[in-house]
């Protein structure tokens, strides 16, 4: 297995989107408007390429530099509350998540996983894990999801609205 931090970002994004469990918060551009944004912020991504062609991603923003004096380097899968965690262009034999899960492990960082609720994907066992939750919001043809809202909820629509929040349909993928 060949490590690559900061990999060749359009081997990153060929990887992201043959991936069925990728979101835009695994993509290149969502880490660098990150690091643009927040100068602080760095991106740390990993690649892992085997020999048998499968490559897996594990997109990283750093938010803390180590040194001496500050520690371990902190890398987070994502912030913001946004979906990370491992992606890959093919499945995963158990073998690849073993050994990437291993190298992860060995990292002389402290390393923060949010992963994809949608995920098949677990951590292993030797990873600290703290349980979080999603709510989703089923969408149908013809309905407002606002209809379905609370009057609490409609109120801070509203007022999101005369605030210039919008929300649009998304015309391309």
């Amino acid at each position: 297995m060949q490590v690559h931090t900061w990999p060749d970002t359009a081997q990153w994004d060929a990887v992201a989107l043959a991936s069925p469990e990728a979101t835009f918060f695994h993509a290149p551009v969502w880490h660098e408007i990150i690091a643009a944004i927040y100068k602080s912020y760095t991106t740390a991504t990993l690649q892992f390429s085997f020999d048998d062609g499968v490559r897996a991603v594990l997109p990283c923003i750093q938010t803390r530099p180590g040194s001496l004096l500050r520690g371990r380097p902190r890398l987070k899968s994502s912030v913001f509350g946004t979906y990370g965690g491992l992606i890959s262009n093919q499945p995963l034999a158990l073998f690849h998540e073993d050994r990437i899960y291993r190298h992860l492990a060995g990292l002389k960082a402290h390393l923060s996983i949010q992963t994809n609720p949608f995920s098949s994907r677990t951590l292993p066992a030797c990873f600290s894990c703290k349980e979080t939750f999603t709510q989703v919001l089923a969408l149908q043809a013809g309905q407002s999801p606002a209809q379905r809202l609370s009057r609490g909820a409609k109120s801070n629509l509203n007022q999101a609205r005369k605030k210039g929040v919008s929300v649009r349909r998304a015309q391309t993928d």
